[in-house]
């Protein structure tokens, strides 16, 4: 979710709250020694799906090399977080083969 470094949700709407949420992403797998590479499925969940489309642009910036599998679905959230994302990740150290690779 969107927290900042002192525990509270950041300002603002799905945007900001998003890149908040990839920050954080990024902050706990590189304190497990990994990298967004790492992900391999992402649950989004909105409060809104009208956006959507911005949505999908965000997740490109957030995992710019090799986007994980995702499903998105709309729902109320609590404490009105607007996003949540939950990412599995793997610790394995390989590469797709070139034919599958999305980039």
């Amino acid at each position: 979710m969107a927290f900042d470094a002192n525990g509270e949700l950041v300002a603002g709407g799905g945007v900001p709250r998003t890149k908040q949420t990839g920050a954080n992403l990024r902050r706990i797998l590189g304190q497990a020694g990994r990298t967004l590479d790492n992900g391999i499925k992402c649950n989004v969940w909105r409060a809104d799906a009208r956006g959507f489309s911005g949505c999908k642009k965000l997740n490109t910036s957030i995992f710019p090399n090799t986007p994980p599998a995702r499903a998105t679905g709309q729902s109320p959230l609590m404490i009105n977080a607007k996003v949540e994302i939950d990412c599995i990740g793997h610790s394995l150290r390989w590469e797709l083969p070139r034919g599958l690779r999305t980039r």
